[in-house]
């Protein structure tokens, strides 16, 4: 059993410090074997994500700019999964719903275990936090078409995309396990954004929060701290809208 573990950590640690061995320099597409051009989002978490995304498909960001013309589905059930520290898959579900404004819904829908065991103030504030995440994320969005966003408390485990139990504690998760009852609404922004399918952008198991030094600091998925007041990026909306164009996908 101890060698088992030794094996693990040594393959985490090698993943880790295999990362970003240039110390903080962007990889460029052609290492990351992409030949997607990417001149008005950041090509390196852009390539990354899909190169560790089950679903791979490359949609021509001028088509994500022309979405509601391509999207015909009224609800879209969005899943896969994202191989986090490289090689962890870990899941992402989420809803794309088509808006009779034009625009499109993103719809995570949360199952909170063991929330009825704390005061009605502190869900009162938990849920607060909820929606201000989707507003962050709403606020934020770069499209001229109507993007909304819904992060939704649902009451049955079957309806939801992921059940989480609620902590009076500090927790770092995952994502789709634990949260804390006092998280800002910038960590469940954050934590998300894993569930829609992105990945965490500061240099993994070694490396994270605010000494996370080798990744864009106004990045919301680099740096989830109240202080920080980073922002989603817009390729962080391309790779979530992305997946509802996957016929369109350049071949």
């Amino acid at each position: 059993m101890k060698q088992l573990l030794s094996i693990v950590v040594m393959i985490i640690s090698f993943n880790a410090n295999s990362e970003l061995l240039d110390r903080g320099r962007r990889y460029f597409t052609l290492r990351l074997n992409y030949d997607m051009e990417c001149t008005s989002f950041d090509c390196y978490y852009n390539q990354r994500t899909i190169k560790r995304d089950s679903n791979k498909c490359i949609v021509n960001f001028e088509t994500i700019q022309q979405f509601p013309q391509h999207f015909k589905s009224n609800v879209e059930k969005i899943k896969g999964r994202m191989q986090f520290v490289s090689f962890i898959p870990l899941p992402y579900k989420y809803d794309l719903v088509n808006l009779e404004n034009g625009g499109v819904k993103v719809r995570v829908k949360i199952h909170f275990r063991k929330f009825q065991d704390f005061s009605e103030k502190q869900r009162q504030f938990f849920l607060e936090y909820l929606d201000l995440a989707a507003k962050y994320w709403q606020d934020n969005h770069p499209f001229e078409f109507p993007v909304e966003f819904e992060f939704l408390k649902v009451d049955s485990k079957k309806e939801a995309h992921f059940s989480v139990r609620v902590l009076d504690r500090k927790t770092r998760g995952p994502y789709f396990m634990r949260w804390g009852i006092d998280w800002s609404h910038y960590m469940m922004a954050h934590e998300i954004g894993h569930m829609m399918g992105l990945d965490d952008e500061y240099k993994q198991v070694t490396n994270y929060g605010p000494d996370a030094k080798y990744c864009d600091q106004s990045s919301l998925m680099c740096n989830q701290t109240r202080r920080s007041k980073a922002r989603p990026k817009l390729y962080h909306y391309y790779l979530i809208l992305r997946r509802g164009l996957c016929h369109l996908a350049d071949k």
